[in-house]
């Protein structure tokens, strides 16, 4: 009996040591594999430091900037002045314009007529005062006079007001514009009486050279009234309309800056003619530039993957808005690896395989995003 206890109990223990004390045999656990990996130096996972950092690597225009801030509008207008033609016109020696003036020297016509002859582009055309304005036939007011004058005169206008000088202007313009004095009975305009002779126009033109061919904007009107720009907008449409192949940007308290619409090495834009010196003396004039792809080379599992950056990132149509719109891009263009990163933490390139083959190495990092020191770990059979 105490033979068989003894065999009993030598059995229970090799159980126990078999199965261990909680009566389940150990379990062994696969080792795990882990996967390559490349992580920036410093934390740049921020996406508008992603954005600066990569910049603008765009072909750019060529683009001329003005000397001086003259993007006013008020300064622009002043600049063209009046490049239209003129008209002749005939001004009152004294200021003769107040109409009681006017009535008492023109007095008693009633039985002796005075007469007003003026030559307008080489026609005499006449007015006849023939009543009696010292009573009920003068004239009410500025306006009656000048509708009788004008009615009598037909191509020209008379202008004047209580304090002003009487101007006959003829309705044409140019250098056959002209009012002469022929005849001033009533002694209306004086005895030197001044005529100026209408002038042809004088166009200001703006001639820049874009893209090696001459672009000419003119400026045909009177800007200082009639023809002035009302705001910058409308310069900037009608400059940009004459020109074509470039734009001009600009706003008040800014410089003017005429850009070619096209980039690279060709593109360029020269002033060649400024006639209102809206550009200055020295405009700066700079040659548009190839562009300056930025490349981002890493050697996943032993096969280089590019990633390439060829766009202006520091405008908002470009640049990157978020980080998701960073990592889908270049995941896109790694394929065989992952990248992963947010606001405050370091870039990290994964490979999607693991084990020791798995790796990922820097090879060109062109906008430094991983810094001069990053870090390489390779992929562990675990």
């Amino acid at each position: 009996m105490k033979k068989n206890t003894t065999f009993v109990f030598v059995g229970l223990l090799a159980l126990a040591l078999t199965f261990g004390l909680t009566g389940c045999p150990e379990e062994k656990s696969d080792p795990v594999k882990t996967a390559g990996t490349l992580t920036s130096e410093n934390t740049v996972a921020n996406i508008a430091a992603i954005n600066t950092a990569l910049g603008n690597a765009s072909a750019t225009a060529g683009t001329l900037t003005s000397e001086d801030t003259v993007a006013n509008i008020t300064v622009v207008n002043a600049a063209l002045g009046n490049t239209s033609a003129t008209a002749g016109t005939l001004t009152s020696e004294d200021t003769v314009a107040n109409i009681t003036v006017i009535n008492a020297a023109l007095g008693d016509a009633s039985v002796t007529p005075k007469t007003l002859v003026v030559k307008v582009d080489g026609t005499n055309k006449t007015v006849t005062f023939d009543a009696n304005y010292t009573l009920a036939d003068a004239f009410g007011d500025w306006d009656a006079f000048k509708a009788f004058v004008d009615g009598a005169l037909g191509t020209a206008t008379i202008a004047g007001s209580n304090g002003a000088k009487l101007v006959i202007t003829s309705k044409t313009s140019g250098t056959s514009s002209e009012v002469e004095l022929v005849t001033d009975e009533a002694s209306l305009f004086g005895t030197t009486p001044v005529e100026v002779a209408g002038a042809a126009a004088t166009p200001k033109t703006l001639v820049v050279k874009v893209d090696g061919t001459n672009k000419t904007v003119t400026f045909d009107g009177n800007y200082t009234s009639t023809d002035a720009f009302g705001d910058w907008a409308a310069f900037k449409t009608f400059v940009d309309g004459a020109l074509g192949t470039a734009t001009i940007t600009g706003s008040n308290g800014a410089k003017l800056v005429i850009t070619s619409k096209t980039s690279g090495t060709s593109s360029e834009v020269e002033l060649v003619t400024d006639e209102a010196s809206l550009f200055g003396t020295t405009p700066v004039e700079v040659a548009g530039a190839a562009a300056t792809p930025k490349t981002l080379v890493v050697k996943v599992d032993g096969t280089n993957q590019t990633v390439t950056f060829n766009k202006n990132y520091t405008v908002s149509a470009n640049a990157f808005a978020d980080w998701a719109a960073f990592k889908t891009f270049v995941d896109t263009a790694l394929g065989t690896a992952t990248i992963t990163g947010s606001d405050g933490a370091k870039l990290v390139i994964t490979s999607k395989t693991t084990g020791t083959s798995s790796k990922v190495e820097l090879v060109t990092d062109e906008a430094s995003l991983f810094g001069t020191t990053p870090v390489e770990v390779a992929g562990t059979n675990g």
